[in-house]
């Protein structure tokens, strides 16, 4: 089990870059072992 999180990022078409932050979420499903 684990976590992730991070950032999208995107583009407009003017150039200009920006990020769309992530939030923490689980990395796993309940009662189901890999």
């Amino acid at each position: 089990m684990g976590n992730m999180e991070g950032y999208y990022e995107m583009e407009l078409e003017s150039k200009e870059r920006f990020r769309v932050p992530i939030n923490v979420f689980r990395l796993a499903i309940p009662s189901i072992l890999h």
